[in-house]
């Protein structure tokens, strides 16, 4: 039973990585695109 908890929360651990990296890749890419898009607007 404790093996079978610790493997479902490591699992969990896993999907929140991801997503984390995910939303944190995401924001980047919409932060580069913001400042592209402000240096053409300057330009």
């Amino acid at each position: 039973m404790t093996d079978h908890i610790s493997d479902d929360i490591a699992q969990i651990d896993k999907w929140t990585v991801a997503f984390l990296a995910l939303s944190g890749a995401a924001t980047a890419l919409a932060g580069t695109g913001g400042l592209i898009a402000a240096t053409a607007g300057v330009v």
